[in-house]
């Protein structure tokens, strides 16, 4: 069977080309959803770092959401920092060059080619400026910003299924009943 033939065979199945996209589109906003939603973070795992702050600023992505940067002395590494709320200023405030400072990140770098860690959490001054759970609680709002959608594609795409086996049953019955009404001249 070739390409052509199997597209052909598949769209005139139950489920066409279209509805596996969405389908699978669906599959990977709500796995992926699920899985941050679960997202609980070990510090003893985590990886761990102590030094002086050499800069604090943030990306310039241009992009809407920024993320802030903090530069160790001595170290290459970058670790970043993202809130949704976008509001760094306080943190910027608190966090002068040469302050000590005690940083939990993912051991694991954003992308291998990069040498970025995201923080889970934030110690300096003698206090926790950013604790474990507001990262946690971050993964589980971005979670619901992909479980959203998901569901909704999946609901969009199931609805789409049922009008069209309204449609295809009321046109059977119309014509075995003798009835000329064609459904589709009134969408």
């Amino acid at each position: 069977m070739n390409r052509t033939s199997w597209i052909r065979s598949l769209q005139k199945g139950k489920i066409t080309l279209q509805g596996l996209g969405v389908l699978f589109l669906s599959g990977i906003l709500l796995l992926f959803g699920a899985n941050s939603s679960q997202t609980k973070v070990d510090l003893k795992k985590a990886g761990h770092i102590t030094g002086k702050i050499l800069s604090v600023k943030r990306t310039n992505k241009r992009t809407l959401l920024d993320d802030l940067v903090i530069m160790l002395q001595n170290r290459e590494q970058k670790y970043l920092l993202f809130r949704l709320s976008q509001n760094y200023e306080s943190l910027r405030s608190k966090l002068k060059t040469e302050t000590p400072v005690s940083i939990y990140y993912d051991p694991d770098p954003i992308a291998s080619s990069r040498n970025e860690f995201m923080i889970y959490q934030l110690e300096a001054l003698g206090s926790v400026l950013i604790s474990k759970a507001e990262y946690e609680q971050k993964e589980r709002n971005c979670a619901h910003y992909l479980l959203i959608p998901g569901g909704l594609f999946l609901l969009l795409a199931g609805g789409r299924e049922v009008i069209k086996r309204y449609r295809k049953l009321t046109r059977a019955v119309n014509e075995r009943n003798g009835y000329l009404i064609e459904l589709d001249d009134y969408n």
